[in-house]
């Protein structure tokens, strides 16, 4: 065959091509044939799968939609995922709007929850969990998430009974992990729960048991502790049929075996340093607090707040409050009560960094340290009211007249600072020793000084010395206003001193309008106290040990467990009714709530009221 021949027959035969296009692709696709163009492009991702579950409406749908759906759904959990909620429950609410009838579409009733939990939005969360909760009511195992989201809600808002509802719901064939988080969670909210609400829930048929099995026990403690052993008993052995939890069949066993201590070891704890030991006066004075405290926590279990009271002696020395803060500490107890003296709860916050305290009757806190808390000391707010009544009344010029002693100290510099502040002038502070008898010195100085309000600050039992030397050198004849502490509301003081010493004196009371008897949240705590001692209650010293019991047992009521915990709860109580006074807590510290009286023969009247004056 001649040449030319050869050359036409082998470019017409497609074997030659395919072998040269192959041994090219063999080696490594470097460069294209000539004639054949670009390589060919990368294949397409394949289409998002479509969410499992159903559909939003009954109807028909296109593959289209299918795919279109799956996409929006991926991209919506995508946003979820970076922390963008408003976009992903805006593609939540278009899948809602325009693909309703395809299968899967209910998943964006689940994005459209969590989208709006994040974004602050409870009530559209808990109206989209309602919606997406009805949907699953033929597939219940994949509810789970959706009951511990809208439990979580329910808890947050306060409703603790909801939430545990919720959570008795959590259905037989959700995942180990969520279940095992409604056992956790009903664990926390049995403990908020009343007697009769856990009565209530404990006859719910849950589907899972073990995760019933927490309130049950729950309930069963609160029994065990009414002594109402035997149906405690009953309950205990029901839960344990239930394959329960380790630490809710330790209690159920503990209970069934009648070992109390064992039981009270899953509650917390609450522990008091109070001087115990000591002067016969000093016994007596932290037997009161003691007697307080004791009354508070015989009335929550009552109530189903089961808590342990451990109290311990420290004797009135700073050293033992500060070695017993440490013990305790290294125990985790949440929240000491006491020490009730100044010295001791500074020492024991010091040794303590981190620890939280409330001190029934300590009035100095330490400075700079957060988390120290007491019912009886000096607030500012006191010594700053008379002070601005005082500027209010057109005075400007003022005396000060205190003795060298930080409680009568703090008082003094809280008024000047507030005097002098609204444009009044402090023109002599007045300080002498304890112990002075006579006052002719501090009163001449007063005299030469001339001001239009002098204001005394000074412990009660000094009211019925100071007052009459006041009269005596001349001092109200000189027309000026007098402006008294908040000692000088202490009845007993008053009524001890001739009413002609005392009548006029302006002064702040944290106390109920009327007597702390017309008080009723006092009334209702003289009637636990003499219901529970079956004496009578002689003293209000008590209800300042009860008023500190009851505001950590707030903390434990709400689901409180750690110092954090305990100190939010204290710090976001708001007005809490205690038997000594409406309480709050201001800036770090428990306030009551003041207002300004005029004494007059020995009672006290508000100060508008112009017949008193």
């Amino acid at each position: 065959m001649p040449f030319d021949d050869r050359e036409t027959a082998v470019m017409r035969s497609p074997r030659p091509f395919a072998w040269i296009l192959a041994t090219l692709v063999l080696a490594g696709g470097a460069c294209t044939p000539l004639g054949m163009g670009e390589p060919p492009a990368e294949p397409a991702p394949p289409p998002a799968e479509p969410p499992p579950g159903p559909a939003l409406e009954e109807g028909a749908y296109t593959e289209e939609e299918l795919a279109e759906l799956g996409r929006l759904v991926s991209a919506a959990e995508d946003h979820l995922q970076e922390g963008e909620p408003r976009e992903a429950v805006a593609l939540a609410r278009e899948v809602r709007s325009d693909f309703a009838r395809v299968p899967g579409s209910g998943q964006a009733l689940w994005v459209e929850a969590r989208g709006l939990h994040a974004m602050g939005d409870e009530s559209g969360a808990v109206d989209a969990l309602e919606s997406y909760l009805a949907l699953l009511a033929d597939d219940p195992a994949r509810a789970g998430p959706a009951l511990l989201l809208y439990s979580e809600i329910a808890s947050d808002q306060g409703d603790h009974r909801r939430s545990a509802d919720l959570l008795l719901q959590m259905p037989s064939g959700a995942t180990q992990e969520d279940r095992q988080q409604a056992v956790e969670r009903l664990r926390r909210e049995a403990r908020r729960l009343g007697r009769s609400t856990l009565e209530e829930l404990s006859a719910v048929e849950a589907p899972v048991p073990a995760v019933a099995a927490p309130l049950r026990v729950e309930l069963a403690l609160r029994l065990f502790l009414a002594e109402e052993e035997g149906e405690a008993q009953r309950l205990a052995r029901t839960v344990l049929e239930g394959e329960p939890d380790s630490e809710t069949r330790e209690l159920a066993e503990a209970i069934l075996e009648d070992r109390l201590e064992d039981a009270l070891g899953a509650a917390p704890a609450l522990a008091a340093l109070l001087p115990s030991s000591g002067s016969p006066s000093l016994q007596r004075y932290a037997e009161a607090i003691r007697e307080g405290i004791e009354v508070a926590v015989a009335q929550a279990r009552r109530d189903g707040i089961v808590v342990q009271l451990e109290v311990l002696d420290d004797g009135g020395d700073a050293s033992r409050s500060a070695s017993l803060a440490r013990e305790l500490a290294g125990q985790n107890v949440p929240i000491i009560l006491g020490p009730l003296h100044d010295g001791g709860l500074r020492s024991a916050a010091e040794e303590v960094g981190e620890g939280l305290f409330l001190s029934p009757t300590a009035r100095i806190l330490p400075e700079g340290r957060a988390g120290v808390f007491s019912l009886d000391a000096v607030d500012p707010e006191g010594p700053a009211q008379l002070a601005r009544f005082a500027l209010g009344q057109g005075l400007r010029t003022a005396v000060v007249l205190h003795p060298r002693q930080p409680e009568s100290e703090l008082e003094a510099r809280y008024f000047t600072q507030a005097f002098e502040e609204g444009g009044g002038s402090v023109v002599r502070q007045v300080a002498y020793s304890p112990g002075t008898t006579s006052f002719q010195g501090p009163m001449e100085e007063v005299r030469q000084a001339g001001p239009a309000a002098l204001a005394l600050f000074l412990p009660p039992e000094e009211i019925e010395l100071v007052a009459p030397q006041v009269t005596y050198f001349g001092i109200r004849d000189l027309g000026l206003q007098l402006l008294g502490g908040e000692s000088w509301t202490d009845e007993a003081a008053v009524r001890s001193t001739d009413a002609r010493h005392t009548d006029g004196v302006v002064t702040v009371s944290s106390r109920p309008a009327g007597t702390l008897e017309d008080w009723e949240p006092y009334r209702r705590f003289v009637e636990e106290y003499e219901d529970h001692f079956q004496r009578t209650l002689r003293s209000s010293l008590p209800a300042l040990g009860y008023d500190a019991a009851r505001l950590a047992l707030e903390g434990y009521r709400r689901g409180a467990r750690t110092s954090g915990e305990l100190r939010d709860v204290l710090e976001g109580v708001g007005e809490f009714q205690g038997a000594t006074g409406l309480l709050t807590v201001r800036d770090g510290r428990i306030v009551r709530e003041r207002r300004l009286v005029r004494i007059q023969d020995r009672r006290f009247f508000p100060v508008n009221d112009d017949r008193r004056r």
